[in-house]
């Protein structure tokens, strides 16, 4: 079961790049859910040890920790390999990228808040935001 009943479903977003990342948080809360920001993988390790999330969405391109590692680090934390990651990036993305199996979906940007939104219910299973 995702998120704690009665509580809105728990979202990380990575992305270096502030305003997109400003934007992706700004259309996911307006859909209801709770969401955390990180600007690297790194940042979003500590975040992710210290909380549940029941969703991550990460940037592929980002200084200090890139999304790929961050997944795959994720992956190997007993505590945060069940969460689903899902991959977004300005690059066109192609299912080798993911060989380990370390991503839920892949996004390719730029992308419409309709297109992120349905995404997230398919990844979570169709679970409504509270």
């Amino acid at each position: 079961m995702l998120g704690d009943p009665g509580q809105p479903i728990a979202i990380l977003v990575v992305e270096d790049d502030l305003t997109f990342q400003q934007v992706v948080a700004f259309g996911l809360n307006s859909y209801g859910y709770s969401v955390v920001t990180a600007d690297n993988g790194a940042v979003a390790m500590e975040l992710a040890a210290g909380r549940k999330f029941d969703l991550i969405i990460t940037d592929l391109l980002m200084p200090v920790m890139d999304g790929l590692d961050f997944a795959a680090r994720l992956k190997n934390e007993p505590l945060t390999r069940g969460i689903p990651v899902v991959l977004m990036s300005g690059r066109k993305l192609d299912a080798r990228l993911d060989e380990d199996n370390v991503f839920a979906a892949m996004l390719t940007k730029p992308f419409t808040l309709e297109e992120l939104t349905g995404l997230v219910e398919r990844v979570i299973g169709g679970a409504k935001a509270a």
